[in-house]
């Protein structure tokens, strides 16, 4: 019997590759971050209608295609939850994750 081996990786050359600055490294853990709370509140938002009875036929809205608009009604009500000021989640989401990156968070950068 062959032993199993590891497979081996070939390592990407690096060339051209530039590490992301604390502005642009930031930029992109707050995309992350807003990204992540609007899939997060757009979810909180369908769970809250679904326990009210928005799915079924007698609901509010009643069914069949509805369901599919209330579902893009949630995502948007999340993107726009996501973005709105005042949102502790968000900030306290990148505030944890540029300090873990090794940034202090810019009080600009985290609440907004």
């Amino acid at each position: 019997m062959q032993p199993i081996l590891a497979p081996t990786f070939m390592p990407m050359p690096l060339q051209g590759y530039q590490k992301p600055t604390g502005a642009e490294r930031e930029a992109q853990l707050k995309k992350a971050v807003d990204d992540f709370a609007s899939i997060l509140f757009s979810q909180m938002f369908r769970e809250m209608r679904e326990s009210a009875g928005g799915e079924d036929e007698g609901g509010i809205f009643g069914g069949g295609d509805t369901n599919v608009l209330m579902h893009l009604m949630d995502q948007e009500l999340g993107k726009a939850y996501t973005t709105a000021s005042g949102n502790t989640l968000r900030e306290a989401m990148l505030r944890q994750l540029l300090r873990q990156d090794g940034q202090e968070p810019t009080q600009r950068g985290a609440g907004q």
